[in-house]
């Protein structure tokens, strides 16, 4: 297993973590920006997996999915599980009998000042500021597809994996909803698509 990140705070806990599990010896951990990766990493995938909450620190969706299509081997398996776009578009404070648009669907940048992150709400970080990009479901399908990826599923799911809205509730599962809507709405997203054997 090969583990990618742009931190180096991030690499090292993951480093240690991988270490106290005994799995220092099946995980590799490299330090790198996404668009230079494919000059500082060799080799193909079985699976290339991009997790939540990646995708909003992107500028260039595109470039993305090219670097995945690089990394995925022949019959191999990508996979993204990711924020909606919709739930992006959210103010924090919606709910059921309120919604709020706060943020862009159709792409956009912003830039947020606060303290605390989804990590760790109470967390005193300076300068708080972070830039963030908005990619509509459009962007992200059609950046897949312009690879030699063949997509398997789009899924669209009515829960997610963090508190994104104020008034959501977790299950017993640990999945994070918004009760008392009349009809459910996607917070989740998921895609797999596979690399044709050559």
């Amino acid at each position: 297993m090969v583990g990618v990140d742009f931190a180096e705070t991030a690499i090292e806990t993951a480093r240690q973590l991988a270490t106290e599990a005994g799995l220092a010896d099946r995980a590799e951990f490299v330090q790198s920006d996404l668009y230079d990766l494919p000059h500082v990493l060799d080799g193909q995938f079985d699976v290339v997996f991009t997790s939540y909450g990646v995708l909003c620190w992107l500028p260039d969706i595109e470039g993305w999915a090219e670097v995945v299509e690089q990394f995925v081997t022949p019959g191999g398996t990508f996979y993204v599980a990711e924020h909606h776009p919709f739930t992006n578009a959210l103010h924090e404070s919606s709910t059921p009998d309120e919604m709020r648009f706060a943020y862009p669907y159709f792409g956009g940048e912003m830039t947020f000042s606060e303290d605390g992150s989804y990590a760790d709400p109470d967390a005193e970080l300076g300068d708080g500021r972070t830039h963030e990009r908005f990619h509509s479901m459009d962007d992200i399908v059609t950046a897949i597809a312009s690879t030699d990826l063949e997509t398997e599923f789009l899924h669209e799911h009515p829960y997610t994996e963090f508190r994104a809205l104020d008034a959501m509730e977790t299950d017993e599962d640990g999945r994070f909803w918004l009760p008392g809507l009349e009809h459910d709405l996607p917070f989740l997203f998921s895609i797999r698509a596979t690399m044709p054997e050559a």
